[in-house]
Parts: C-alpha cells; structure tokens; sequence
C-alpha cells in the first residue's frame, strides 16, 4: 500500500490520521512522508522505485508523478513491465 525510499514515504489516501501519525514517529526526521490522493491507491503496485528512479503506472495521476519526483527526489518514468501495468508487483 505504500512506496518510497532514502528520501520520503508515500501514503494512500486510505491511510488514517493515527496511523500517519504512528509511521511519522518511527520515521527519521530526513525522511517525508505525505499521503497522496490517486485513485489507484495500491502505491506498492503501481509505483517501482529506488534511490535514482521511478517507474509509475501509465494512468497514474499527473500529480502523483509529481509527487514522486518531489518528495523520492528520482527521474520518473510511465511504462509497462513485461506489458503489465502493475510495474511495482
């Protein structure tokens, strides 16, 4: 349901207040975390990441790649795996 890296955290919508709360405290202080509003909310499915770069779902929001090139600080790419769009699985 999440993806991130050294650099930040992304959450679903889904995510309640108490439980962004809860991830924050154990997080390092260096690390953002910010919950996004796409409508595919599996972040771990539709979003690959590492420190350097990002492959994201085609028909993911425009404000989510957004996102994950602010807050992952990576180059972010729309594809397919192996013509599958769940590139994070």
């Amino acid at each position: 349901m999440v993806t991130g890296n050294a650099k930040g955290l992304l959450l679903p919508n889904t995510c309640s207040d108490q439980e962004f709360a809860d991830i924050s405290e154990q997080l390092s202080d260096k690390i953002e975390l910010v919950r996004t509003y796409e409508r595919l909310n599996s972040l771990g499915n539709i979003i690959a990441c590492n420190d350097s770069v990002a492959l994201i779902h085609p028909d993911a929001d425009l404000e989510t790649e957004e996102l994950v090139q602010r807050v992952l600080g990576v180059e972010v790419f729309r594809c397919t795996v192996a013509n599958q769009v769940l590139v994070g699985s």
